[in-house]
This record gives structure tokens, sequence and C-alpha cells, in this order.
């Protein structure tokens, strides 16, 4: 599983997780990366995610909450409006371009 994020200026940032990822790990991933990195490159901002489980779970909203993270609403099953979707189409594109890749280490690369 990849996690990805977009930032306003076009910079894309992908991070390779576990495939048990959950509520707890997505925190983990906003108090390390996404919160800190927003933080140091805007003074205001929205953050968007979809509606994913792991995304909507009560403690991720109060962990959102308690950062004072600005979540924008987000309609469900809404793949044509999310940027992010048109990021999974270039990489996978990238990464299928050639051959499969047969392992994880493969794949980093």
């Amino acid at each position: 599983m990849i996690w990805g994020m977009v930032m306003p200026n076009g910079l894309v940032f992908a991070k390779l997780l576990d495939k048990n990822f959950n509520s707890r790990k997505y925190i983990e991933l906003l108090q390390h990366y996404a919160v800190p990195c927003m933080n140091l490159n805007y003074k205001d901002y929205f953050f968007v995610q979809d509606n994913s489980p792991v995304h909507s779970a009560k403690v991720v909203k109060e962990f959102q909450h308690k950062s004072a993270l600005h979540v924008l609403e987000w309609p469900s099953k809404s793949p044509d409006i999310n940027i992010m979707e048109n990021v999974w189409k270039m990489l996978f594109d990238i990464v299928y371009s050639d051959n499969q890749p047969s392992n994880i280490a493969i794949l980093k690369q």
C-alpha cells in the first residue's frame, strides 16, 4: 500500500506502508509527515482526504481537531475531483511502463 500527499506547490510525497493500515497508523503519518510538512511550508491551508474508513474514524477526527488541522469536507465517492487520483495514475504508468515489479525492493527502486 502507498500513502501519498500532494502539496499546493505541486510537490508529491509518497510512502510505502504495511498492508495492515489502520486509523492509528494514519494518525502517525499525519503527525510525522503531513502536518509538519504543511506547517513548515504554509501558514493557512486546508487538508483534503477522501472518506475512507481510516480517514473518517473517530480517533482520526479527534486528532485533527486537537491539532487544529483544517479538513475540507469531501463528498463521498468523488474520485473525479480528487487530484490524488491523477497522481496514482501517473505513478501506475511509471511503475508498469516496463515490467511489473516482482517484489517490494524492485517497487521501491
